[in-house]
């Protein structure tokens, strides 16, 4: 028959060694883990811009479309309103929203972009974004919406 092994209870110092080891990593967590939270809405808000910028531009050019594309810059983020010249669109509100605000990124200015139906597009060269890294998005036909980190 199989014998049955003594087990014996976890003792104090073991309890106490586990729960500062816990909190030992906790506490480091704690300090890097603020950072890279940041740093991960911050990517991720500019992302959502890069994608926001390309639907856009795909929308105008697939529909033969203008679309008027405003960067409002806010004490807080940034926001961002479409202006449609097809009705079609407006009937799309829920699937393609005219106003979204993107939170953790500041823009150095305001910024119009307009979209043409035929292709063409009358914007700057790129937005500069600033938060936790210096960004730039390139608006340039060739590589538009590529990001950059300037140091």
């Amino acid at each position: 028959m199989l014998q049955k092994k003594n087990r014996r209870p976890l003792t104090l110092i073991e309890i106490l060694l586990c729960v500062g080891l816990i909190a030992m990593a906790g506490s480091l967590f704690g300090v890097k883990g603020k950072q890279l939270w940041k740093r991960h809405q911050f990517f991720s808000s500019v992302d959502r811009l890069c994608e926001e910028l390309t639907l856009t531009r795909h929308f105008a050019q697939s529909l033969r479309a203008d679309v008027d594309l405003y960067l409002i810059k806010e004490k807080d983020g940034v926001r961002l309103i479409r202006q449609f010249d097809e009705p079609g669109m407006l009937k799309m509100k829920n699937a393609f929203p005219s106003e979204l605000f993107f939170k953790n990124i500041v823009i150095t200015d305001d910024q119009n972009l307009f979209f043409y139906g035929n292709g063409w597009h009358d914007i700057d060269e790129e937005i500069r974004i600033k938060g936790v890294e210096n960004i730039t998005i390139s608006l340039l036909p060739e590589k538009f919406a590529a990001k950059k980190i300037v140091k």
